[in-house]
């Protein structure tokens, strides 16, 4: 919608929300073992959000002065993230979903990953190889591959776990130093616009 996005959940909620929120009250959030200030999106998202969680919470946005970086192991110490888990963008690939599925008792979608770029067209497990793509306008490098967690066994479409799937799967063949691993942790290094359809091409291979 003009000025902010449209929330809707299931046909269950609907509100909207600013681009940027910054003139709620403050207040702090901790992802990990970072502290930081936020601002709070008001009370029509906070009460829609509470009755579709059956709990009271807070519907919250970035402070400008909000100053968590990325892991700078990972050569993110300048790149700025918000509230998510370690890294700005999750990239994984059509293909590599398409031989996971392959070996489970049942396929499972793509939003089981959270994955913020889907890439089609590649080989299966392609990005495994791959050190810098441009996606569209933008430059992003490939850093570490995601340790997957116990959220992978939620369906996002009923929010309940559904077994031990793909996390048993994933550990008979795509197991690292720190768990089992699908997809790969992303940094912007030249920012632009991404679109659908975008094409996808690698600028340096592994």
């Amino acid at each position: 919608v003009d000025g902010g996005w449209l929330v809707e959940v299931a046909d269950q909620v609907s509100f909207t929300l600013p681009f940027r929120i910054s003139d709620g009250s403050r207040t702090t959030v901790t992802v990990w073992e970072h502290t930081g200030p936020a601002v709070d999106a008001g009370d029509e998202a906070a009460e829609a959000v509470s009755d579709l969680l059956d709990r009271p919470v807070r519907v919250v946005g970035l402070a400008p002065e909000h100053d968590r970086a990325a892991d700078a192991g990972y050569g993110g110490d300048d790149v700025p993230v918000g509230f998510v888990d370690g890294f700005p963008v999750l990239l994984t690939a059509e293909a590599s979903l398409v031989d996971l599925n392959r070996r489970m008792p049942r396929p499972l979608p793509m939003t089981r990953f959270r994955p913020n770029l889907v890439v089609s067209g590649s080989a299966e497990w392609a990005e495994d190889r791959w050190s810098q793509v441009r996606v569209g306008d933008c430059l992003v490098e490939l850093v570490k591959p995601c340790s997957r967690c116990a959220i992978t066994t939620v369906d996002p479409e009923r929010g309940v776990r559904d077994g031990a799937e793909p996390l048993r799967t994933l550990g008979t063949f795509r197991r690292g130093d720190r768990g089992v691993l699908f997809g790969w942790n992303v940094l912007v290094r030249d920012a632009g616009v991404v679109r659908v359809g975008d094409p996808v091409s690698v600028v340096h291979p592994v």
